[in-house]
């Protein structure tokens, strides 16, 4: 089963999401380290990514809704190693988080913690059919 993901701006993916009448939202935040060149140096600087994806089960292929905005992190960010992944310790896309987190819920949106990627959906839709059938 494919899945399709569709990049959208948050307007579109709130019309997306009412016009496929999905109620379910994933939001997360990421941080990571990205190289910037500084005058002669390159640098790693502390990113941090805020998404939100919606899962429509209805089409064929299966299509994922996903918004993001990423910035610079205002703060130090811990990344554990191995992974090159961490959490968003705050500051203003922590913030956008929990504005985008409001508006989600002021729209009837059952808002989750996560993010729907193409294997999650599958497994997720395998999961399904085995219990509902």
């Amino acid at each position: 089963m494919a899945v399709k993901v569709e990049d959208k701006s948050l307007k579109d993916f709130l019309k997306a999401v009412k016009e496929a009448d999905i109620r379910r939202v994933l939001l997360t935040d990421y941080a990571t380290v990205e190289p910037k060149h500084e005058g002669g140096a390159v640098v790693l600087v502390g990113m941090v990514q805020v998404v939100a994806t919606a899962l429509d089960r209805k089409p064929a292929p299966k299509v994922i809704y996903r918004w993001s905005e990423k910035d610079e992190s205002e703060r130090m960010v811990t990344i554990t190693a191995g992974t090159g992944r961490g959490r968003n310790p705050g500051g203003r896309l922590a913030a956008r988080k929990e504005q985008v987190f409001q508006v989600l819920r002021e729209e009837g949106l059952e808002v989750d913690e996560g993010e729907w990627t193409p294997a999650t959906a599958e497994a997720y839709m395998a999961s399904r059919k085995s219990i509902v059938g």
